[in-house]
């Protein structure tokens, strides 16, 4: 093992020895040899300019306080209530129904009218008096009543010497009375002739055959439309056919 102190001399020397190597140097050789200096620092960087100042925004004043809340109402006044109404009178009982009228039969049977006539006080004159049978259509009384009413009066008008119409019969006219049937009513009431007052219908479906039947029995018929019942004409037109029947 080598001795310390020998080895710290050793050294010593070098250094001692490259000392006089580098001061009998030329300054070029000693420049080189000198390490090199370091660098100087950089400058420092120049600081930011501060910001602009934030422009002042006034602020805006404050709104004004809400009103104050306007005062309650005062409470009404308490309302007496009124007394109940008493209570109603018991209604009435309600009078007994009305009995209900009978119905209208079907067909209104023949009803012999026969009656005399009498003229200023004295009976009218037998060749001056037309008894007559009439059947008119279902619901149509009332215009049968105007037609006696109407005809009896032209009757006593056109002629100089007046007829007088006795109406000995009157019937509702049914669907289910045939022609033949008809006119042996007639007859056996004592009608000389016979008057038919037909609405559309009924002298579509009856006139034709009341016609026919009279014609083969030579007996006065006449079938007018209740359109036609009080025209002045037709009833002129039946007052001079019934002047040429023979009397009641």
């Amino acid at each position: 093992m080598a001795d310390p102190d020998k080895k710290a001399e050793e050294v010593k020397q070098i250094l001692s020895d490259l000392e006089s190597i580098f001061s009998t140097a030329p300054p070029e050789a000693k420049a080189q040899a000198a390490p090199a200096p370091p660098p100087p620092p950089p400058p420092p960087a120049p600081e930011p300019p501060p910001p602009p100042p934030a422009p002042v925004v006034e602020s805006a004043p404050p709104p004004p306080p809400p009103p104050p809340p306007p005062p309650a109402p005062p409470p009404p006044a308490p309302v007496a209530e009124a007394p109940a109404p008493p209570p109603p009178a018991p209604a009435p009982p309600p009078p007994p129904p009305a009995p209900a009228p009978a119905a209208p039969p079907a067909h209104v049977v023949a009803t012999v009218m026969r009656k005399e006539i009498v003229v200023d006080g004295k009976p009218a004159p037998p060749e001056q008096i037309r008894a007559m049978a009439i059947y008119y259509s279902a619901g149509e009384k009332k215009a049968f009543d105007d037609f006696v009413t109407f005809f009896s009066d032209m009757a006593q008008k056109v002629s100089k010497k007046p007829l007088y119409v006795d109406v000995v019969m009157a019937s509702e006219w049914s669907s289910g009375l045939d022609a033949k049937t008809a006119l042996d009513k007639a007859k056996a009431a004592g009608a000389v002739a016979v008057l038919c007052l037909f609405n559309p219908s009924d002298l579509e479906a009856a006139g034709g055959d009341l016609e026919q039947a009279a014609s083969k029995q030579d007996y006065f018929l006449r079938v007018v439309p209740l359109a036609d019942a009080m025209k002045r004409s037709a009833a002129v037109d039946l007052v001079v056919d019934l002047m040429l029947v023979g009397a009641k």
